[in-house]
């Protein structure tokens, strides 16, 4: 009988060891992103001038994971919280609260990160005035100033090889609508991406020369992020003419 028993209380040993180490993962992962999320709400506060900018832009966002979440019946409670931190003129006690209050959001980020995404990727390809060109791929058409703009979505829990096929699909399926449409001139591409490395401007999107935004040119675009941002832009010619598919196959 002892023979058999040991067997399983070892098993469940190294099950029980296994979800233990699993778990503090998942902790520090958690802390990491509390810190972060710390940080990024700081500079929110910052750029946009106090909580109050904060909150209303930020709001929309927050809503659709929140939606999502095991606990949506709150969500209403939950946002009159969030709507009360406008009022609140200290940005340490504004992040501190506004952390609190989003803690359920980001637990839910650290321990389903594909499915958090995939969230947050869907709610900003559906944006205003926001083009789908593929899983990853979205494009915004400025008539006025005669040039389509495109952007990467959140997909870094895709993997290479899915996001480069995604990528493909929507560089293809924008060649046609260029292909009807002749009043746009110029493709622009700009991400914070190609500011940490301009070489994926070339790799992923096709853009020889990528460049680094001024601050100057990142508030003319309405882009309050503190990162580095690269722009790539291209003529509609020199667009149609790439060979997408051998490119983005290598």
């Amino acid at each position: 009988m002892n023979n058999i028993e040991r067997p399983q209380s070892q098993t469940n040993f190294k099950e029980k060891s296994k979800e233990l180490d699993e778990l503090g993962v998942i902790n520090k992962k958690l802390e990491k992103e509390l810190e972060e999320s710390k940080i990024r709400l700081g500079d929110m506060f910052d750029s946009n001038g106090g909580s109050k900018k904060v909150i209303e832009e930020a709001l929309p966002r927050w809503r659709v994971f929140l939606s999502v979440m095991p606990e949506s019946e709150k969500i209403q409670e939950i946002e009159s919280l969030l709507i009360e931190c406008k009022d609140i003129q200290d940005k340490e006690e504004f992040v501190k609260r506004v952390i609190e209050i989003l803690r359920p959001v980001l637990e839910f980020k650290v321990q389903r990160p594909k499915e958090f995404e995939k969230i947050g990727r869907e709610a900003t390809i559906r944006g205003e005035n926001h083009i789908r060109l593929s899983e990853v791929l979205y494009c915004e058409e400025d008539k006025k100033e005669r040039t389509i703009a495109i952007h990467l979505a959140p997909s870094t829990t895709l993997g290479i090889a899915e996001t480069k096929k995604s990528v493909l699909e929507g560089l293809e399926k924008l060649a046609k609508m260029l292909d009807k449409n002749e009043e746009v001139e110029k493709i622009i591409a700009i991400s914070w991406i190609f500011g940490k490395n301009p070489a994926l401007g070339e790799k992923l999107l096709g853009f020889p020369d990528i460049r680094i935004l001024t601050e100057e040119e990142k508030e003319k675009r309405f882009i309050k992020s503190k990162d580095v941002w690269g722009e790539g832009i291209m003529s509609r010619e020199d667009f149609l003419k790439k060979p997408w598919r051998s490119k983005l196959k290598n």
